[in-house]
């Protein structure tokens, strides 16, 4: 009877190491990624702010070869796919100060209508809008969330280069 039990633990231990070896290959990890580029390096405080500025107008690319999701779109728009796209209270995209050696997320932009998931189809760029308030002097950057289906968290980030507020 020991026999038999042992034999089916052995057997259960070799069908897990199996199937974990199954899952740490992911043969659907998708050829490129989401980029964010900046049209400038230096913004003034003034650039950033909801009442005066036009904000950071950043492209957001999509160079993989697979669509992915992020909530970044107006939900006013009842499109599923939108340009242009917001860093916003509740949205998957923030922007950050540097601070010491850490980088904090500062208070973005309300939509009126709130935020909703939107498609980054492959091959494909949209304009991204970044404002921030109160916005100081220092070093900043975009960071935006996205996920590879519609309906699950942010799984992958895309950040931009540092820029400069004066």
């Amino acid at each position: 009877m020991s026999i038999r039990i042992l034999t089916g633990l052995v057997a259960l231990l070799v069908a897990g190491c199996a199937s974990s070896d199954r899952e740490t290959t992911n043969p659907t990890i998708a050829a490129g990624e989401v980029t964010i580029t900046l049209p400038k390096t230096s913004y003034s405080t003034s650039d950033l702010s909801p009442s005066s500025g036009q904000g950071v107008r950043a492209t957001l690319g999509n160079a993989a070869d697979q669509p992915f999701y992020s909530m970044i779109g107006d939900a006013f728009n009842g499109a599923a796919e939108q340009s242009p796209l917001f860093v916003a209270v509740g949205s998957d995209a923030s922007i950050e100060r540097e601070e010491g050696s850490a980088w904090v997320a500062v208070t973005s932009a309300h939509l009126v209508e709130g935020v909703k998931v939107v498609s980054l189809l492959p091959g494909k760029s949209y304009e991204l809008i970044a404002l921030a308030s109160p916005v100081t002097a220092g070093r900043y950057r975009i960071v935006v969330g996205y996920r590879d289906a519609p309906n699950s968290a942010p799984s992958r980030r895309a950040v931009s280069a540092i820029f400069e507020v004066h």
